[in-house]
């Protein structure tokens, strides 16, 4: 049953170019990865127009152990139950996604121990980033499906400014801790 979405629910979509989402949590050192939680809370909030949903209270409960990662399986089973509203073919298991931030949020411990290589690190934020792109990938296949491809790929300003000065940041921080 394909569910249909109001023309106020789509007022506010905006579909974001996934390499933008994982240099956004890259360049971030993986900031980024929990602002983003939460302005996808506020578009799946705006979608379903579900006043309950609290993106900003969303956004924060990643950094509540355990709770956070209950948090995030809300998240993706509700994008999991958005998409089959949308009579789209694509699925995500909110387990097994939930499973995998599990162990990319210890790799990311691992990665900030003293006695680790400087390039785990990167290895660790790019992790988060690529997997903040995947989540970014069901939306925008959701906004697709809805808007029959009419939602363009956008990005604000602001967002530009932190793409130049996150690729400026790690490049530094590369050859900082690779030089010595």
């Amino acid at each position: 049953m394909v569910r249909s979405v109001s023309a106020s629910a789509l007022a506010g979509a905006r579909k974001r170019p996934l390499w933008a989402v994982f240099l956004l949590t890259t360049g971030t050192m993986s900031l980024y990865f929990f602002v983003h939680l939460g302005l996808m809370w506020a578009e799946l909030k705006r979608a379903r127009q579900d006043p309950s949903m609290k993106p900003v209270g969303h956004a924060l409960a990643q950094f509540v152990p355990l709770y956070g990662w209950f948090r995030f399986h809300a998240h993706v089973r509700t994008l999991d139950q958005m998409l089959i509203s949308a009579g789209s073919p694509h699925r995500v298991s909110a387990g097994r996604a939930t499973a995998m931030y599990v162990i990319i949020a210890m790799f990311g411990l691992l990665a900030e121990s003293q006695s680790t290589p400087a390039w785990l690190i990167f290895a660790s934020v790019a992790t988060y980033g690529a997997f903040a792109a995947w989540r970014q990938r069901l939306l925008n296949i959701y906004y697709d499906q809805i808007s029959h491809g009419s939602i363009p790929e956008r990005l604000h300003v602001v967002e530009w400014v932190a793409i130049v000065a996150g690729c400026l940041f790690v490049a530094l921080a590369a050859v900082s801790s690779f030089t010595g």
